[in-house]
């Protein structure tokens, strides 16, 4: 049992859309580690953010999510075939301003730099 699954995996492994997903969801728990602890110490130290700046910075985040998962879940349900053209732009843009966070210096950059990270992730 054990050899024909590995024959299965192995399979589905070899496939560049399944190399695709798997990177997709190792990345999110990456990311989540990254704003729990960087971003957080990096909001402290150059905004001097606080309980309440920081949980508006996750709630910005959380309630774009909120936003943007419903509209692409429909869009992608609405389109035939791969849905690449959507994925990847969506990550590139969620990737550069979570980038863009290492050169906010207010709270309302770091505010529109997590919700568009949101809406597009």
């Amino acid at each position: 049992h054990l050899k024909s699954w590995l024959n299965d995996v192995k399979s589905i492994l070899r496939s560049r859309n399944q190399q695709a997903l798997i990177a997709l969801a190792c990345e999110l728990p990456i990311r989540f580690s990254c704003f729990t602890t960087a971003v957080s110490l990096h909001a402290s130290n150059v905004i001097g953010a606080g309980p309440k700046e920081l949980g508006m910075l996750f709630t910005a985040l959380a309630v774009s999510q909120g936003i943007g998962m419903p509209l692409g879940s429909w869009l992608a349900d609405r389109t035939a075939g791969a849905k690449k053209w959507m994925v990847v732009p969506g990550g590139l843009v969620s990737s550069v301003f979570f980038a863009s966070l290492a050169f906010a210096t207010s709270l309302e950059q770091f505010i529109a730099a997590m919700a568009i990270q949101g809406f597009c992730g």
